[in-house]
């Protein structure tokens, strides 16, 4: 029980820099070098259906996170699990990578190898191989490099992972007793688990998609998305193509059986909502029908206005449909009445629709031509 107890505090407390953690501790250090002794490993690849993996390979790292040598691996690609006979293990640090084929945009799809680095004497024996373990890792080796204990490093890239696209203070959380658990938990969530992927999807191919995550892990690695460029075109994707994106998330969700997707629709939209404040000049909604013009030059949507329209649960922010640009923006806004506004020899009436969830289209004109009754 002691062992246990002093286990969950280690891993509670990782994500603080402020509180030191002896790792010379007797007790401690004989917890961890039983949790390497005789470890039987099974995992999970958890990816949508658009990666086709090939190949799972294990390999053991030093104390630097460098490779030392390389561990037999049992692959079965149709369930994506893996397993690594009992054994014992001469570091606590365990570097998982699948290399396949990526097929979203295109038919032939593109080579991709992804990866995760975990501690295994800090986690149970099963791992999980997901699109975030990969982009945290040039990260994590940047912190471990300047000294962070790996646990640490590992929790503030989390974090930082999480602050491109959840309105999440690293501070706040740092001083959060326990924050560490339930944050990297929510990674269960289809939303969370998908969501990452399509900050990528700019390039419109899959090579490009494939290129784009490695030029995006180069620039985190310091803890922050330093390419403004790739950052704005990420949120215009997102702008213009928020319907699709939803649907191909929904899709994903239902093919991997994963449960209470509709509960999670809200976070999709959320998650849109925070990431184009950080590529738009804070742009951030505090009520529906609320105007923004976009001041960012690099964005197609340069000088152009958009909208924050409330959903059932949450706001979402899209471009003025064609004729919103003539007349002005038609949203929900709570207790308005009717407007009538003329153009171009016609007449037209802003209802105010109803909330709903989400739209089905970008382009949606909720201004109606006015007829005679």
């Amino acid at each position: 029980m002691k062992f246990l107890l002093l286990a969950l505090v280690f891993f509670f407390i990782g994500c603080s820099d402020s509180i030191d953690v002896s790792y010379n501790d007797d007790a401690y250090e004989q917890y961890l070098q039983e949790k390497l002794k005789k470890r039987e490993i099974y995992g999970r690849l958890v990816f949508p259906v658009s990666f086709v993996p090939k190949s799972v390979n294990a390999f053991e790292l030093d104390s630097n996170l460098k490779k030392t040598h390389e561990l037999d691996v049992s692959f079965d690609a149709k369930k994506k699990t893996f397993e690594i006979e009992k054994r014992d293990y001469e570091s606590r640090y365990l570097q998982i990578t699948t290399s396949g084929l990526w097929k979203n945009f295109d038919s032939s799809g593109h080579e991709v190898t992804f990866e995760s680095i975990t501690d295994i004497a800090a986690v149970s024996d099963s791992l999980y191989l997901r699109l975030f373990s990969h982009l945290e890792i040039p990260r994590i080796k940047q912190l471990v490099k300047e000294g962070y204990p790996f646990v640490t490093a590992k929790n503030k890239a989390v974090y930082e992972l999480f602050s491109l696209y959840r309105d999440t203070s690293l501070s706040s959380l740092e001083s959060s007793f326990g924050v560490g658990l339930s944050e990297q938990l929510e990674l269960k969530k289809s939303t969370t688990e998908y969501f990452p992927y399509v900050l990528f999807f700019y390039g419109g191919t899959d090579s490009a998609f494939v290129k784009d995550i490695e030029k995006f892990r180069k620039s985190f690695a310091n803890g922050v998305w330093q390419d403004s460029v790739a950052r704005v075109k990420s949120a215009d994707y997102l702008l213009k193509n928020y319907y699709m994106l939803y649907e191909l998330l929904t899709d994903w969700a239902f093919k991997e059986a994963r449960d209470h997707w509709s509960e999670e629709r809200y976070y999709f939209i959320d998650y849109i909502s925070n990431v184009l404040p950080k590529a738009f000049d804070s742009l951030r909604c505090s009520y529906s029908g609320q105007t923004f013009q976009i001041s960012a030059p690099t964005s197609e949507f340069y000088k152009d206005s958009v909208v924050c329209v409330e959903m059932e649960l949450c706001m979402l922010v899209r471009p003025f449909t064609d004729l919103e640009k003539k007349l002005g923006a038609c949203v929900y806004e709570k207790n308005a009445k009717d407007v009538t506004k003329e153009y171009d020899g016609n007449t037209y009436i802003c209802k105010h629709p109803y909330r709903y969830l989400i739209p089905d289209s970008t382009n949606v004109e909720n201004w109606k031509l006015k007829r005679d009754d």
